[in-house]
Parts: C-alpha cells; sequence; structure tokens
C-alpha cells in the first residue's frame, strides 16, 4: 500500500511474480504487466527487470532479464537502442533472419517493414537487401550482399552507386 510507504510508492523489489512488495527507495515504479504488475524502479545489476530498461539504475535491463552496470559493447546482442554504447541497436544484417546487435557504426538504414532497421557499415557478404548504405563500401551487389569494390564497367548494376564511373545505364540492344 503506497500510503504505508514514505517515499509514497509501495512496489514489488525485482521484476518477479514471486518478488515481494517493499517500499520503493527511488519513490518510482515502472508497470511491466498483469502478472507482475508494478516494480520499484532503481534497481542494482543481478535485479530482475522482465526486459524493461526503466527498472534498472543503468537503464539497461540485459538480455537475461536481469539488470546491467554497463551498456552493450558493439555487435552485442540487443533488444532496443538503450542498451547499446553506440545508441543503435539493428539487425546484424538485411535479412528477417538476421540477430539485432548493437551497431558499431551507430547508425541504422529502415529496409521495409519486415526486415526493419539494419546496421550500417556492414562488411563484404553482408546481406543489403538492395541497399548501397548499409554496406561499408558504398556497394551492395545484384546478388543483395554486400560487395568490397564497386563495378568495373560493362557490370550489371542497379545505380550509380555501384559503379567505378558513376554511371549505371542500359547497355544498347
Amino acid at each position: 500500500n503506497d500510503a504505508q510507504c514514505l517515499s509514497g510508492t509501495c512496489a514489488r523489489s525485482e521484476a518477479s511474480s514471486d518478488a515481494g512488495y517493499v517500499c520503493c527507495t527511488s519513490g518510482d515504479d515502472e508497470w511491466i504487466n498483469s502478472s507482475i504488475k508494478s516494480v520499484c524502479t532503481g534497481r542494482s545489476a543481478g535485479a530482475a527487470c522482465a526486459g524493461d530498461n526503466d527498472v534498472c539504475s543503468s537503464g539497461v535491463c540485459g538480455m537475461d532479464n536481469l539488470c546491467k552496470d554497463d551498456k552493450f559493447e558493439d555487435e552485442s546482442l540487443c533488444r532496443n537502442d538503450a542498451q547499446c554504447l553506440s545508441s543503435t541497436c539493428a539487425r546484424s544484417e538485411a535479412s528477417s533472419d538476421a540477430g539485432y546487435v548493437c551497431c558499431a557504426s551507430g547508425d541504422d538504414e529502415w529496409i521495409n517493414s519486415s526486415i526493419k532497421s539494419v546496421c550500417t557499415g556492414r562488411s563484404a557478404g553482408a546481406a543489403c537487401a538492395g541497399d548501397n548504405d548499409v554496406c561499408s563500401s558504398g556497394v551492395c551487389g545484384m546478388d543483395n550482399l554486400c560487395k568490397d569494390d564497386k563495378f568495373e564497367d560493362e557490370s550489371l548494376c542497379r545505380n550509380d552507386a555501384q559503379c567505378l564511373s558513376s554511371t549505371c545505364a542500359r547497355s544498347e540492344a
């Protein structure tokens, strides 16, 4: 009962339906769901957070659903931007099967509603779904994989950015 607490807030001690209710020293709580209900914010590393960054004092709920001390390094698995040092969490490559990682580039590119966002600055061989901006080289090949280099003249192309000559045009029939 909130009225019993000096802080004015009573909630679960961590994001678990088994956790007891305590007076929140932070004076604030976060609604999780109808099973867990509200949890005190400002929880220390190791406290259950049920995927909610706002429960943790660090602002980072880990992939194991426990509060972490620090944000995640580049290329670490992630659920959302708040977990990453780079402040960007997106798919590792342009595939709906690719996992989400903290983007080393700190930037992402929207692909479509199925794939969603993909980290930019991806290496040769990464799926790029026809989007040059996904690739560190700026070249997404005709096979929808990032390439190391632009295409030689007379190579098949989709757009000017793929070509050494900076011109992609229909060949004469």
